[in-house]
């Protein structure tokens, strides 16, 4: 069992208060065997996603650990940010790395929302592959109301938590399941027009979009298979984003959606030259990425450096892919 390895990337509502994002942090470094992979703190999002890689027995631990800590610091009544969100800990993957599988890792998934419905009073709702009927499934889905619609919402009885707990004013709700690798990637646009960016979303992302058309709603599906997508305002570096979730990276990457709105940008005058990758990423994306940009050279440092470049990656902020693939950190 010691090459039993899986990963989970914690979305904690919290960024602004620096204390209780070091907090967390200092949480995580706590526990024996559990590594903390990489911290990304969005302040106008005012959210943190960790990223924690370990033994399940371990990771569940320390999962459990950060949140008690967490939803005693963080009250959702007070929370502002721009990112869709329902709690305290919004939303808590859990991933298979290697030696284990989807169906092994469901079982660590139920005891985590059991023993933080029990011990903690926090509602779950369990999603992805942990799904308890169709419409949880998507994330989305789940958060539509957000956390200010919570509470009328959990009174519905197909919205009632998966964990059997009531409404929880102070930590919300969290989202919790088993599901694939997925690619958290944002494209900055250079506009603040916020319609742009919603625009550009709902063509590219695969679930598209609504139209009405002679008093009916006509379905236009988009064209990125396995991505998903939102459009916003981003304070921090001034522009709009297309803010993205890569959920099969076998049909999409970061260099295809990254072309795709600058393509889309286009027919609104609009110029794309820089981009923002949360978290971590495979090897595998990264090749893919270089394959599809024509970038073929074998060396890696290299490789890495074109691909940094020509999505702008370290054009808002500082960027440097080896501390970012998740084979080099593990």
């Amino acid at each position: 069992m010691e090459n039993v390895i899986i990963e989970s990337v914690p979305n904690f509502s919290v960024a602004r208060d620096t204390k209780v994002v070091e907090g967390i942090i200092k949480v995580f470094n706590s526990i024996d065997g559990l590594k903390l992979l990489h911290t990304d703190i969005g302040v106008d999002a005012n959210r943190t996603v960790f990223t924690v890689a370990g033994h399940p027995h371990l990771v569940c631990e320390g999962l459990f650990q950060a949140t008690k800590y967490a939803v005693s610091k963080i009250d959702m009544r007070r929370h502002q940010g721009n990112h869709p969100r329902i709690g305290a800990l919004d939303v808590c993957p859990l991933i298979p790395i290697s030696g284990i599988g989807i169906d092994e890792l469901l079982v660590y998934a139920e005891q985590l929302g059991t023993r933080m419905g029990k011990e903690l009073n926090i509602p779950i709702y369990y999603y992805e592959s942990s799904a308890k009927s169709s419409q949880r499934k998507n994330l989305a889905e789940i958060r539509r109301g957000e956390y200010e619609g919570l509470a009328d919402k959990m009174k519905q009885k197909d919205w009632q938590a998966d964990n059997g707990i009531s409404f929880n004013a102070a930590a919300g709700a969290t989202v919790l399941g088993v599901r694939k690798f997925l690619l958290a990637f944002n494209v900055n646009l250079e506009t603040k027009e916020l319609m742009v960016a919603k625009t550009i979303a709902a063509k590219i992302r695969e679930s598209g979009y609504k139209e009405i058309q002679n008093g009916q709603a006509i379905h236009h599906a988009g064209y990125l298979k396995g991505v998903k997508a939102i459009g916003w305002y981003v304070e921090e570096f001034q522009c709009c984003q297309v803010s993205t979730n890569i959920t099969d990276i076998n049909q999409n990457t970061i260099s295809t959606v990254f072309n795709a709105c600058k393509e889309e940008a286009k027919k609104f005058g609009v110029t794309v030259t820089s981009s923002e990758l949360i978290g971590l990423i495979p090897k595998k994306a990264v090749d893919d990425a270089a394959y599809h940009l024509g970038i073929l050279t074998t060396n890696e440092k290299e490789k890495w450096d074109r691909v940094s470049q020509a999505l702008g990656l370290n054009i808002k902020e500082s960027f440097d892919f080896q501390h970012r693939i998740i084979e080099n950190l593990l």
